[in-house]
């Protein structure tokens, strides 16, 4: 929606591309559009998700710099140390 007339913009995945996976129910994003066409978009610099799912550490893994996927709210995947 834009914020300053309240028209409505609809986005496919397809004009969102890798972006798609990062956007969350009332995320606020900056969009640059080419007769009518989207050009390109800004999101937030940093976003807070909630992990829902990790692996299990394995035992002995004690060294602090063991990475381990790690499942968002959004279901992204990313490495993860302090999980």
């Amino acid at each position: 929606m834009n914020t300053e007339n309240f028209e409505q913009v609809a986005l496919s995945g397809e004009d969102l591309g890798d972006a798609a996976q990062w956007l969350t129910p009332g995320l606020k994003i900056q969009a640059e559009f080419l007769k009518g066409r989207p050009l390109g978009f800004d999101l937030p610099a940093s976003m807070e998700l909630t992990v829902t799912r990790t692996e299990p550490t394995m035992k002995g893994a004690t060294v602090s710099n063991v990475n381990k996927p790690a499942t968002l709210e959004n279901g992204v995947i990313v490495t993860c140390r302090l999980c």
